[in-house]
């Protein structure tokens, strides 16, 4: 979710969306993201999280390529990658809740909140800096992105290992 903040320039600069055509576009990824919310929580009963997290990370990995190959479909990049990025964010989110003890949960999860909303927060004012003028991205933005999207699916497996190996 940390990208979010970097996406009016992308979609500006980099896609030639119109400004005035955001609100539409943040409310369809808005959308994709709630839709993938509840789709996702409900497949987390019936599929593994790391199924769930690979899924999810095809679905943003497609939606990076869309403004790399120049096609300038402003609505679908937001749908898929809304929806990717949350739907990574449920499978996290629930694999790292059964990770404290009861006791400890809430306050992991307070913890982990805060930790979220202060990264956010960065990001904003990384980005502003970062997309001040218009240029071509830079490979260091898509090595970020995309590294950090690859990252998961191993990192979501290994805990499944551990708890399972906790819970047995």
């Amino acid at each position: 979710m940390l990208i979010i903040p970097a996406l009016v320039p992308l979609l500006t600069q980099h896609m030639q969306a119109v400004s005035a055509s955001l609100p539409v576009l943040f409310l369809i990824g808005g959308i994709a993201g709630l839709m993938a919310t509840k789709l996702t929580g409900k497949l987390l009963a019936q599929y593994s999280s790391y199924t769930l997290a690979v899924v999810s990370t095809l679905i943003l990995l497609v939606s990076m390529l869309l403004p790399v190959t120049g096609l300038h479909a402003s609505a679908l990049f937001m749908g898929l990658f809304l929806g990717g990025a949350y739907g990574r964010l449920v499978v996290v989110s629930c694999v790292t809740a059964r990770f404290p003890n009861e006791a400890s949960r809430a306050g992991f999860l307070s913890l982990q909140t805060a930790l979220m909303s202060l990264s956010t927060t960065l990001a904003f004012f990384v980005s502003a800096m970062t997309f001040e003028i218009a240029a071509p991205l830079s490979i260091i933005f898509w090595v970020l992105v995309v590294g950090s999207a690859l990252l998961l699916t191993p990192l979501i497996k290994r805990m499944e290992k551990r708890l399972a190996k906790r819970e047995a």
